[in-house]
């Protein structure tokens, strides 16, 4: 006897898994869409924050240029205060001592040594009891032909214009004892007293036949020449912009200190 099987298919779990499928289908697309959104907010952030970063740069790099050119004016200034008031005291008052100065503002404006290596050139010349007015165009001709500062050309002057040949050993080593004595037609340095020595070195230096006057002029007209002239011209620049502001920061300096 033939059996019969009855298979019995129920759909209604297909109808509900297929919708929930759907369910789960537009649930992926608004959470898709959903993370563009939040892809979108956050490049904008990111620009925001690139935009924000931009400003606080260009803003630090600004007032870092205004402090460093600030600090340059200050420090010019100072250093030209500092050694007019050195020169107050090496020439007996401050009329002289501005006067000395000013000086030397002419000659360093002339010369190719910066400003400050001539200020402070004739500065130790004072201090050594040579006239610097007087001497200080001869002090940088001599630097020149030495291929030194200036400041160590006046030391060097200034040492054998208060010892004599005896205590030039810079001169003697470069030369400049025997262009002395070939050029003033001396034998022995040794033998002719210090006011004879004091003569003959003036005389060999502003000697055109020696070969030492006229080495800072024809120094002055190369590039290296030029280039201290120029940052000769942005230090006084500096420094008179700076001059303005030392009062009210040395009182504010004096102020702190007693404060601590």
């Amino acid at each position: 006897m033939a059996k019969r099987f009855i298979i019995e298919v129920r759909t209604k779990g297909f109808a509900r898994a297929t919708k929930d499928f759907d369910t789960l289908n537009k649930n992926s697309k608004n959470f898709r869409t959903t993370t563009n959104n939040m892809r979108q907010s956050t490049n904008g952030l990111e620009k925001e924050f690139g935009r924000l970063r931009n400003r606080i740069l260009v803003y630090t790099f600004a007032v870092g240029g205004a402090v460093a050119a600030m600090n340059r004016f200050i420090s010019a200034a100072s250093g030209f205060q500092d050694v007019q008031t050195r020169l107050v005291g090496l020439t007996g008052g401050v009329e002289q001592a501005e006067k000395a100065f000013a000086t030397f503002n002419e000659v360093a404006a002339t010369t190719p040594f910066q400003l400050q290596d001539v200020v402070n050139a004739g500065a130790q010349l004072e201090a050594f009891g040579v006239n610097s007015e007087a001497t200080l165009s001869a002090v940088t001709d001599l630097a020149a032909f030495m291929g030194t500062t200036a400041t160590e050309a006046a030391s060097a002057l200034g040492r054998a214009f208060a010892g004599g040949a005896g205590s030039s050993d810079i001169l003697r080593e470069r030369g400049i004892l025997q262009l002395i004595k070939d050029s003033q037609g001396l034998n022995d340095l040794s033998r002719v007293t210090l006011p004879e020595f004091r003569r003959a070195l003036i005389n060999a230096l502003v000697d055109p036949s020696a070969g030492i006057a006229g080495s800072s002029e024809r120094l002055s007209k190369t590039f290296s020449g030029a280039v201290s002239n120029m940052q000769d011209a942005i230090t006084r620049f500096a420094a008179a912009l700076g001059g303005p502001l030392l009062p009210r920061l040395t009182q504010l300096a004096n102020t702190i200190e007693v404060a601590f």
